[in-house]
This record gives structure tokens, sequence and C-alpha cells, in this order.
């Protein structure tokens, strides 16, 4: 029992000098789309050695699902590369619609792996799509004018300024006692702010020589 070898395996056997297989490379469809070029992998002759069977299939497609393709003139169709390696000219009643089609080429000198190969009639077709990814948006919120006391620098000051700014914003809270959860919270955030205004004097303090208290910011 014989396993088969990989595609990349195989392929590199049909480039190897002495290869008695050839295999499908790529295809060029010409401007009229009605005209395509098959070239392939060596310069083994494909010529002649056709299976029983259409010589030639296109298929898949999903709006044109039938390329009918012209019968094969080994007299006048092929020609070869600059290289040596053969090139089949083929003519197809109908160009394909822009999905990806399938070329099959029914030869006894051709590797099965490599007897078909995808391609499309719309590759040097001009589009107007954009593959690139979209940019992503971000719309700005509407900003309203907050009134800001640059003078709060404490407790009490922080609460009588967050007192004022809730009555503006929400003009229905009306409840104020000690207990209310708006008022808990209010009292923590300006103990919040009263403690990083101490933090911010701290440090302040520490950038000049004559207000300094660490002995290390004297020195810097």
């Amino acid at each position: 029992m014989t396993s088969t070898p990989p595609p990349g395996d195989r392929r590199q056997r049909l480039l190897s000098p002495g290869a008695q297989f050839n295999g499908i490379d790529y295809v060029v469809v010409a401007a009229s789309q009605t005209q395509l070029f098959v070239h392939f992998l060596n310069d083994v002759v494909v010529a002649g050695s056709w299976s029983p069977g259409p010589p030639v299939t296109i298929t898949g497609g999903e709006v044109i699902t039938s390329v009918t393709v012209s019968p094969v003139d080994d007299a006048t169709d092929w020609s070869t590369d600059s290289e040596g390696r053969p090139v089949l000219t083929l003519t197809v009643a109908t160009a394909g619609d822009f999905s990806t089609y399938q070329l099959t080429i029914n030869n006894g000198k051709l590797d099965p792996f490599f007897g078909s190969v995808p391609f499309t009639f719309k590759a040097t077709c001009p589009t107007t799509l954009d593959c690139a990814a979209p940019a992503l948006s971000f719309p700005q919120p509407a900003r309203e004018s907050v009134p800001i006391d640059y003078l709060a620098k404490d407790f009490a000051s922080f609460r009588q300024a967050l007192s004022e700014f809730s009555t503006t914003r929400y003009p229905a809270w009306l409840e104020r006692s000690d207990a209310d959860i708006g008022v808990v919270l209010m009292e923590a955030l300006a103990a919040m702010a009263d403690e990083l205004s101490y933090y911010q004097d701290r440090i302040s303090a520490e950038a000049t020589i004559t207000t300094a208290t660490q002995r290390l910011s004297a020195v810097r």
C-alpha cells in the first residue's frame, strides 16, 4: 500500500529534471474574457494525450453556470512560452461571472492533482469595491456646559459644588437627607476629591526649595 505524496512534493516532482508528467500552473484571461491561456509547469508535451471524455471543462459560477469550451485543435491551439513550456489557448462561447470557476483538462500526461485549477474571468476588471476595512467612527457625544468651581479644595467646598451641580442636572432630586443614597454618593465623591486635592498640594509643595518638607525633594 502506497500513500499519496502531499501537493508540495508532487509539484516538486513535476519541476524536477526528467519529469514524466505535467500539470497546470495558472490561467491567463484575455481582455475579451472569451479567450484563456493555460500555462503548464514544465516542458513535457501535453498535446495529443487526451483521455476519454471532454478534453476541457469549466465548471462553477453563481449566475453563469454553463461555460462551453470550443473544441481543442492540437495543430493550432498549442504554443510554448519563453522557457519551452506548453501553453494551451482556449476559446469559450461566453464569459463567466465574478465567482470562481474550475478549469479541468482531461489528459493522460497531467498529474491528476494538477489537472484542474481555480480561476476567475474578472481578475483584470476594474472595480469600485474597496477591500480595506472601513475606518471606525466614534461620534462625539453632545457636550453640556458644566460650571466648574476651581476654588473648591476641601471636603465642604467639593460637597457644595456637587450639590449645586446636581440641582441643575437632576432638578427632580429633592430629597437631601443624610440617609439618601444620592447624598451618600455625593459625600463619598467629595471625600475622594478632598484626598486627591491633598496629594496634589503635597506634590506641588515638594517642587520648590522654600516649601519642600522632604530632604530628598530639597536635594533634587
